[in-house]
């Protein structure tokens, strides 16, 4: 069986299962509009990413996919996540 809260750990990020306590994190990270340009959704929106993490964690709890949040181990940092936002309809 899969393991969909697994962390996976090297020397300069970690991968750990993405929460909705990362939002604040992630709109920090979306916030240029001019970065979604070419996506279906413009995370520069509260209420986009907000959808957009729901239903990566909604997809985790159906046993869907494994959604992470990149973190950079020597600062602590959230860097990004393994989610694609074209996936959000």
């Amino acid at each position: 069986m899969i393991n969909f809260f697994i962390e996976l750990i090297s020397p300069k990020i970690k991968l750990r299962p993405l929460l909705i306590e990362d939002y604040d994190h992630f709109l920090l990270l979306t916030s240029d509009p001019k970065m979604w340009y070419y996506f279906t959704s413009d995370l520069s929106t509260g209420s986009e990413l907000e959808k957009w993490i729901e239903q990566a964690i909604s997809e985790r709890d159906l046993q869907k996919r494994i959604p992470f949040t990149i973190i950079e181990q020597k600062s602590g940092k959230i860097i990004g996540s393994t989610i694609n936002p074209t996936l959000i309809y």
